[in-house]
């Protein structure tokens, strides 16, 4: 007799995107690499599942639109955001920083011990995966700072300040986790290579640093520029007229600005 237990669990897993979310909790629950087919999260289907993110960065932005409501200008994120853009830019980023890093670790390894492996690029696939909403909450975070005081390092109170900080934390909590020891423990048991946290360590850290100085090349075509023009022009409209500046005037002012960057 089926039992409600298995009643739910079929009807759930209708869901679109209900398996590739518990794929990502096993994931990060045992995050060891073995061949790339007998891991928890088989690494042979890390592309795919890196596809699969898109989803879950569907639902964070549904999320932030619900939770938000009127609380923000951009509670909205479509106002101002290409989705098609943002995600076409989150996947070629990863793969671009995925393999800056396999690059990195490969030629260390194989300088030192004459060793090499694609799983270290499928590992990093991976947690680009679990990360991908959560670096759209922090864009989100650091977007609301520009159009609230006009600098994304500035917390516009003590919430968002502990919020950002919490996210980030868990950024690198879960980059410890999945990434740096399961690559240093497979470089130095499985690979058996020389100086595995040296070469580790080196992957992040030339990873790390392309991602901050890396430019989007995607960034024009993601920002609605007039949207995000009228939003300024909402914040600021009782000083702007108290300043006899008209909506015409300003948005040509901060259309000319944008486009001139």
């Amino acid at each position: 007799m089926t039992s409600i237990n298995e009643v739910i669990k079929h009807a759930l897993n209708v869901i679109p995107g209900v398996k590739f979310y518990n794929d990502m909790i096993t994931f990060i629950r045992h995050p060891e690499i073995y061949d790339g087919i007998e891991e928890y999260t088989p690494l042979k289907n890390a592309l795919g599942n890196l596809l699969k993110s898109t989803l879950a960065i569907s639902v964070v932005i549904t999320l932030i639109k619900w939770s938000m409501l009127n609380n923000s200008l951009i509670a909205n994120l479509e106002l101002i955001i290409n989705p098609l853009v943002l995600y076409i830019s989150l996947f070629s980023r990863a793969i671009v920083i995925s393999l800056i890093f396999w690059s990195s670790v490969s030629i260390l390894s194989f300088a030192t011990s004459r060793k090499i492996s694609i799983l270290y690029f499928l590992q990093i696939l991976q947690v680009w995966s679990v990360l991908n909403p959560l670096g759209i909450i922090l864009f989100w975070v650091a977007l609301n700072r520009v159009m609230e005081n006009g600098k994304s390092e500035e917390a516009v109170n003590n919430f968002d300040f502990l919020f950002g900080i919490g996210v980030s934390a868990c950024s690198f909590v879960l980059i410890y986790k999945l990434l740096l020891r399961p690559v240093y423990i497979h470089l130095k048991y499985v690979l058996k290579i020389n100086n595995p946290l040296i070469t580790t360590l080196t992957g992040i850290s030339i990873a790390f640093t392309s991602n901050i100085y890396l430019p989007n090349f995607f960034s024009k075509a993601m920002i609605n520029e007039k949207s995000m023009c009228s939003l300024l022009y909402q914040k600021q409209k009782e000083k702007l007229l108290n300043h006899s500046i008209t909506e015409d005037k300003f948005m040509f002012d901060c259309l000319r600005s944008s486009n001139s960057q």
